[in-house]
């Protein structure tokens, strides 16, 4: 490891803010009850959210093709949550796709105790064209709009009052991935073999690193990603490996904003056959997307160049200034970000916004879909 290459000029890396979203889903629980029977009470993934992502054909190819069972949801102003089932994957082939298990499905808040409205076709199928996704009687996203077209007498026949209440306009259209119980990962993604000796020998392998500056004992390691991504459980969990039981050092929890609201330095205190961990872990807030919330872009530039102590308390309102008692004016070398870990949700890189993918790149990586 060269931590002399560590030393750039972090301010011109980025000219937009690099705070994240978090896409959560629009269903209530009520309207979960009503769609999971027809599901066969499959899991469902939020791969797309509207107004998240784009009301546009172009944002729901990217999120949505190739990702097998979906179901589209939208909503209305008028109470009405309805959409369309597919079994098979969304693409853009230009013909029409058969799917004898598709349907279209609707309920609406003033009727909560009757079962939803479930449409099947004697021709089932649907195309995917750049109109938007089309099942022949519904489209959704209609050219490029947070609204529907609507063919009652097409090949999903229904009365368009029980459907949608007549109301065309959306106020939110997502798409769910739809998973079988026990489809994903019926095998481990690898194999590895786990014993007390492979455990020993692998903590030595990371007790004997060394940096290869003298003057750094220990390399430092940032972890940032968005709230909720676990970056605090992170640190506990590799805190609990070097200690050898559980420990929670760390506060964590869920929240609708960042519980780490300070900066945190740890240095792991190993026990065992373990006598040294040549590294620290730094703690920060979480990432969000709404202004003046979260980690501060100019507050991340000062943390990489060492000018922040330990405890400093974020102000996500005004960035750490030079006269604060908290700000390091000298950071030698060993005082610096030797190494940034981007921590998230695996399972939630499939709708990460636009503006969460594009702003990754600040970390040196961009997420794959």
């Amino acid at each position: 490891m060269n931590l002399t290459r560590l030393e750039f000029t972090f301010e011109s890396a980025v000219k937009t803010s690099f705070k994240m979203s978090t896409v959560t889903s629009k269903l209530a629980k009520w309207e979960l009850k009503k769609i999971c029977p027809l599901l066969n009470h499959a899991k469902l993934c939020l791969l797309f959210k509207a107004s998240v992502h784009g009301y546009t054909f172009d944002a729901f190819n990217h999120k949505c093709n190739l990702q097998g069972p979906t179901v589209i949801v939208a909503y209305n102003k008028s109470g009405y949550v309805f959409g369309a089932f597919t079994s098979k994957n969304f693409a853009q082939t230009g013909q029409n796709v058969v799917d004898e298990k598709a349907f279209l499905f609707s309920f609406n808040e003033r009727q909560m105790k009757e079962d939803p409205l479930r449409v099947v076709s004697g021709n089932p199928q649907f195309s995917f064209f750049d109109i938007g996704p089309n099942f022949g009687s519904l489209i959704f996203l209609h050219r490029n709009t947070a609204t529907i077209h609507s063919d009652p007498a097409g090949a999903y026949k229904f009365d368009p009052l029980q459907m949608h209440g007549n109301d065309l306009a959306l106020t939110e259209c997502e798409v769910y991935r739809v998973e079988e119980a026990g489809r994903l990962m019926e095998i481990p993604w690898r194999l590895m073999h786990w014993d007390s000796d492979k455990r020993k020998a692998l903590l030595n392998t990371i007790s004997d690193w060394k940096p290869s500056v003298s003057s750094v004992k220990q390399a430092r390691i940032l972890l940032v990603g968005p709230i909720g991504a676990g970056k605090s459980s992170f640190f506990n969990s590799i805190n609990s490996v070097f200690k050898g039981y559980v420990s929670t050092q760390a506060n964590t929890g869920t929240a609708g904003t960042s519980l780490t609201t300070q900066f945190r330095s740890y240095s792991l205190k190993p026990s065992g056959d373990v006598k040294h961990v040549p590294f620290s872990l730094c703690d920060t807030m979480g990432l969000e997307d709404e202004a003046n919330n979260g980690f501060d872009v100019d507050d991340f530039v000062s943390v990489l160049k060492g000018h922040v102590k330990d405890r400093y308390q974020f102000n996500p309102a005004m960035p750490l200034q030079p006269d604060s008692p908290y700000f390091h004016k000298s950071p030698e070398l060993k005082d610096r970000i030797h190494c940034v870990v981007y921590v998230i949700d695996t399972s939630k890189v499939k709708i990460l916004s636009n503006k969460m993918i594009e702003s990754s790149g600040f970390f040196g990586g961009k997420p794959t879909s």
